[in-house]
């Protein structure tokens, strides 16, 4: 009888414990991945001339001529802290049949405080707000000049 108290106080102090959420100890374990950025925005900066904004209507394909060009935009978020920008072009000559890939990355890194973001470029790093909620990341960088880049993407 003591037993079956023993296991079923056990049991029910599991599911308590289960019930309470989940707390991530190391935020890396969920923001480590490949992003399809679907929108990048730029606004609140001290000069008006230096706000941007860019959605998925801006990406996607164009054709000029027996020319496909499509445009994409990829974050990368590695183990070992790398944070890469990449903007992507595949140009497809539809006359041939050949492809030509291009990728032009911005790397720095990514760091933690706590439960800060800090993503740096060239030994300058600024704060970062995040949430992941269903593989879709809104991520709000806070810059030097006063802006707030605004990159929302898709976990691949």
């Amino acid at each position: 009888m003591k037993r079956t108290i023993i296991v079923f106080g056990l049991a029910s102090l599991a599911l308590i414990i289960g019930a309470c959420g989940y707390n991530v100890s190391n935020p890396d374990d969920i923001l480590v991945g490949k992003y399809e950025v679907t929108s990048i925005e730029i606004s609140g900066c001290d000069n008006p001339n230096d706000n941007f904004s860019s959605s998925s209507k801006d990406f996607g394909c164009s054709i000029e001529g027996h020319y496909q060009t499509c445009n994409s935009i990829t974050l990368e978020l590695t183990n070992d802290r790398a944070y890469i920008l990449s903007r992507n072009t595949r140009t497809i000559d539809k006359r041939i049949g050949t492809v030509l890939n291009e990728r032009q990355p911005l790397v720095g890194y990514y760091s933690f405080d706590g439960d800060q973001l800090r993503i740096c470029f060239n030994g300058n790093c600024n704060g970062a707000i995040w949430q992941l909620d269903d593989n879709y990341l809104n991520l709000n960088i806070q810059q030097a000049n006063g802006c707030t880049e605004t990159i929302l993407a898709n976990k691949r």
